[in-house]
């Protein structure tokens, strides 16, 4: 520090100027660090959301042919409801050993291809139909309840990473708040020191003068 220097705040821009590269470097290494993170976080958040994704997927299938089933969606879903039962091989595989065995009773009586034996048959089928719809309406529950704990699965994903989201954006606002308040102080510093500078040199020139003035008087 020279002599001279207390009439000047250079020296305050210099330190104002080197606290202001201290902040922006400390705000930078933080932000990037912090968004980094983040960036982080959002990938296993999506990662684990898909990870729902089949179940939601076959839970969603299975809520609509429940529905079909129900009668909900018209004649349409009607058609696609009975051809889904008919179709599913429990019902097919009960079917076909109760004809089968409809058959071979028929067989030892010699009546295989009679009246009776078709008539049979018909009654079966439509009395495993009868009983076999509510159990094939049973079959959708686990499914719906699938679909409800990947509907939760998933929400809870998006909720976790909304706060972590909200957290994050938090923590870049009071960084920024910091930064811009740092800034401020450091450069309201350096100005304050003008104000200093200028009390010095004023009072180094009255302090002369009133030295002058005592000078002067003394050999007048």
């Amino acid at each position: 520090m020279g002599l001279f220097d207390i009439f000047s705040n250079k020296n305050a821009k210099a330190a104002a100027q080197a606290r202001i590269a201290g902040i922006n470097q400390g705000y930078d290494l933080a932000t990037s660090a912090l968004q980094g993170g983040l960036d982080s976080a959002n990938q296993y958040y999506n990662q684990a959301y898909s990870g729902w994704g089949p179940l939601m997927g076959q839970g969603a299938a299975a809520g609509n042919a429940y529905s079909d089933a129900l009668g909900l969606n018209g004649p349409e879903g009607n058609a696609r409801a009975l051809a889904g039962f008919q179709n599913n091989p429990s019902y097919q595989a009960q079917l076909q050993s109760g004809i089968d065995a409809i058959d071979r009773g028929a067989a030892a009586r010699g009546m295989t291809m009679s009246g009776n034996t078709i008539a049979a048959e018909q009654q079966y089928g439509r009395d495993l139909a009868n009983q076999g719809y509510n159990q094939y309406l049973q079959t959708f529950l686990p499914l719906l309840q699938q679909q409800t704990a990947a509907a939760q699965g998933q929400s809870g994903v998006l909720s976790n990473q909304a706060n972590t989201n909200f957290a994050g954006g938090q923590a870049l606002g009071n960084y920024g708040w910091q930064k811009g308040t740092g800034i401020g102080d450091a450069n309201a510093a350096a100005e304050l020191a003008k104000n200093q500078a200028s009390a010095n040199l004023w009072g180094a020139i009255m302090g002369g003068a009133k030295l002058l003035s005592g000078i002067g008087g003394r050999y007048s």
